[in-house]
C-alpha cells in the first residue's frame, strides 16, 4: 500500500489527535486548492478548524446537562443551539457541535459524547492573510480546553493505565508521568512495572537510602 503524495494529502482533510488536560483535541485542515480545477477556481490556502472531545464521564450530571444540548428538528435536518453554550473562547466562536455516543468499557455501557469546536474561515482570517499555523491553531485550542476547565472545575479524572474515572483525591502521579488509579498499585507491583507506580513513593525510598548510606 502506498503512502500518498503531498499534493494528494492537501486535496484532502488531514487530521491531528492532540490532548491538554484529559481532554482530546482534534485540529484539522481541508479545502486547500491550486485554482487550477476548473475555469476561474482561484487558489484556496485551506481552512483550519479545532475540536474538543467531551465525554459523560467527565462530568458531573448537572455539569453534563449544561453541555448535553437538545436536537432542533428542522425540514432539512437536525441542528443544535450552540449559542447557549458556556463560552469556551472558541476562534470566532463556536461553529460546529455534534453529539453521539462511545463505550465506557469499565462500566460496560454507552455514554454521551460531545465534538464542540471552531473554524479559521472568517472574514477577519482571509484579510489577515490566514497566516495561523498548526501551532498557532493548537495554542487557541488548549486556551479553550483551560477555560472549559475553570470552568468546570469538579471534573472527575481518568485513569492513563485503566481508562477507570473517579475523584481526583483516588489518583496519584506515577513515575512515568500518568496519572493512575490507586486501585491498581498492587497489581501494577505483581505485574513488575515499576514506573507506573507513585513517583511520590520512589522519592521517599530514594530519600531513605541516601539517609541510610550517609
Amino acid at each position: 500500500m502506498s503512502t500518498p503524495n503531498y499534493k494528494t494529502l492537501l486535496r484532502g482533510c488531514t487530521t491531528w489527535r492532540e490532548e491538554h488536560r484529559q481532554v482530546t483535541i482534534t485540529l484539522s485542515h481541508h479545502g486547500y486548492s491550486e485554482g487550477n480545477e476548473y475555469p476561474g477556481a482561484e487558489p484556496q490556502p485551506g481552512t483550519w478548524c479545532y475540536y474538543l472531545h467531551l465525554t459523560e464521564q467527565m462530568f458531573r450530571p448537572a455539569d453534563w446537562a449544561k453541555l448535553w444540548l437538545p436536537e432542533v428538528i428542522h425540514d432539512w435536518g437536525i441542528s443544535h443551539d450552540y449559542c447557549s453554550l458556556p463560552d469556551f473562547d472558541f476562534h470566532g466562536g463556536c461553529t460546529f457541535y455534534e453529539t453521539g455516543t462511545c463505550w465506557d468499557k469499565t462500566n460496560k455501557r454507552k455514554v454521551g459524547a460531545i465534538k464542540v469546536g471552531c473554524d479559521y474561515n472568517h472574514s477577519w482570517d482571509r484579510d489577515c492573510g490566514y497566516w495561523q499555523d498548526y501551532d498557532a491553531v493548537l495554542r487557541d485550542a488548549k486556551h479553550s480546553v483551560d477555560v472549559l476547565c475553570e470552568a468546570f472545575p469538579d471534573r472527575l479524572t481518568r485513569c492513563s493505565y485503566s481508562h477507570l474515572w473517579g475523584e481526583a483525591s483516588e489518583f496519584y502521579t506515577a513515575i512515568n508521568g500518568a496519572t493512575v488509579h490507586r486501585s491498581h498499585i498492587e497489581e501494577l507491583r505483581e505485574q513488575g512495572w515499576d514506573k507506573w507506580l507513585p513517583a511520590a513513593d520512589a522519592l521517599i525510598a530514594a530519600s531513605k537510602s541516601e539517609v541510610d548510606h550517609a
